[in-house]
């Protein structure tokens, strides 16, 4: 079922699930894949019976605590997911994943003094870890402190700089700040060196970041991309009206305004 899993010929790895659940063997770790296959295949009701079923099976199975804790936080029960990553961390605190999902999850309910908390207690155990430095720079961005969380997703992209996500961010956040240079940077390295999709939200970084540049050139070439992929994208049209007319002059840049304004009357 594993390797039928990592093939992604789900429904064989269903049917040898079903298998081995019926003849009763290592039932926690075959409700935690079905449970994972689940997942995969968008059911999140039967993915919650399943991990339902492997705790029933073994309370203290971490990943299938994890991954509870994870669809409680989609479906709105924060109790509910903090009380598996409670469980999880009591059971496993030396696990450096199961404090970054606490304070992921506390994150996002809001509760920023106990995210951090849960950040720097991975960090206390493992000092270099990237995803710990990533979740300290989001929740300072969530706290309106986006020089200090620079600083920390800094250290997550040395640490790891294959890893697009903290990259992302990072051009993100050197946008608000006003620095565009460092914005291009990440998004060539992610173009060009990381193993990331070329991906209209990357474009539309990067056409924000060369507008603040006066690389016209590069800037409607990278429009023209944009348009490609997302032609109905009403945006998109006004920069690329805004790079002919900063290259051209004020008359350039009409017909792609006026492309806009068909779009919608908001890009008026």
């Amino acid at each position: 079922a594993h390797v039928l899993f990592e093939l992604n010929r789900l429904d064989e790895a269903v049917a040898d699930l079903d298998e081995v659940i019926a003849q009763g063997i290592q039932l926690a770790e075959a409700h935690y894949l079905r449970g994972i296959i689940a997942l995969r295949q968008d059911e999140a009701e039967t993915a919650r019976e399943a991990f339902d079923q492997a705790l029933a099976e073994d309370p203290l199975h971490r990943q299938a605590l994890l991954q509870r804790s994870q669809l409680c936080l989609v479906q709105e029960d924060g109790p509910g997911a903090l009380r598996d990553l409670d469980v999880a961390i009591r059971e496993y605190p030396d696990s450096i994943e199961t404090w970054c999902q606490r304070g992921e999850t506390r994150r996002v309910l809001g509760d920023m003094t106990a995210a951090l908390e849960d950040f720097d207690a991975a960090l206390e155990r493992e000092p270099d870890n990237s995803a710990a430095r990533f979740g300290r720079a989001r929740v300072l961005v969530d706290q309106g402190q986006a020089r200090r969380a620079l600083a920390e997703v800094n250290q997550a992209v040395d640490r790891s700089p294959d890893w697009p996500e903290p990259r992302l961010f990072r051009v993100n956040l050197a946008l608000l700040l006003g620095q565009p240079e460092l914005a291009l940077a990440d998004l060539r390295e992610l173009r060009d060196n990381v193993r990331a999709s070329d991906t209209p939200i990357q474009l539309i970084l990067e056409v924000q970041a060369l507008l603040a540049s006066d690389r016209y050139d590069e800037l409607i070439a990278r429009c023209d991309e944009l348009l490609n992929a997302t032609p109905e994208f009403g945006m998109a049209w006004v920069w690329h009206g805004q790079a002919l007319v900063y290259r051209d002059g004020p008359e350039a840049g009409r017909e792609s305004f006026q492309k806009a304004l068909e779009l919608g009357p908001e890009h008026a």
